[in-house]
């Protein structure tokens, strides 16, 4: 199967004022999202920069901004982007790919990819993690949230009488493992819970893991 970025950006658009209001609950207190979050954030020192890929309305990185943590949205589908700056026009946002990210080397102190990898097919993974280590400085820690399981799901959506194809890759923790070892990370921690009612239905997998 071919990947076309615009159908990603369809999907999203198609979904983008709701989406917010369906999430929006994820990280609070008590949940392990927020938990791996803290432990991530609080393993990487008190300031600096962190990314949040695939940022959709922003609340990982709305999250981020109130530890006192400067951070930054990235995402492909402007329709998001605007959603986002709805919810807080204090995050900096920015149009952006992760296979190509408008950042110089070693630019970011951290990096959230949270439920956005999916999107991609597993021949692109690769290209992602070595984007993301690209833009972080050593020692730099990022954190993948993402549905588990083996193979992968097309879903067919139609948008404005066309119908394209919008993947959902599943990983486990030793493929992600290999990926990020492949780009020099080390991984520091890996942890899975059961979908919530109102998720997808697979089993949640978040690896973190620290540039080397």
């Amino acid at each position: 199967m071919t990947f076309d970025p615009r159908a990603v950006v369809h999907a999203y658009e198609l979904i983008a004022d709701g989406y917010a209001g369906r999430f929006g609950g994820d990280l609070a207190v008590g949940t392990m999202d927020r938990a791996v979050l803290d432990a991530a954030l609080g393993s990487r020192g008190p300031s600096g920069r962190v990314l949040d890929l695939g940022c959709g309305p922003a609340p990982v990185a709305s999250y981020v901004m109130g530890r006192t943590r400067g951070a930054v949205g990235v995402d492909l589908t402007p329709a998001m982007l605007a959603v986002a700056r709805r919810c807080s026009s204090r995050i900096p946002l920015v149009n952006g790919d992760v296979l190509s990210l408008p950042l110089r080397d070693g630019a970011a102190d951290g990096a959230i990819a949270w439920f956005s990898l999916h999107n991609l097919p597993r021949s692109l993974l690769g290209q992602a993690v070595g984007e993301v280590r690209r833009a972080l400085r050593p020692e730099g820690v990022f954190v993948i949230a993402t549905h588990a399981g083996r193979g992968h799901d097309v879903v067919e959506h139609v948008w404005r009488g066309t119908t394209e194809d919008v993947i959902i890759t599943y990983y486990d923790a030793d493929q992600l493992r290999a990926a990020l070892g492949r780009h020099r990370f080390e991984v520091l921690d890996v942890q899975s819970r059961e979908p919530r009612a109102h998720e997808h239905a697979a089993t949640k997998l978040f690896v973190t893991a620290r540039a080397g």
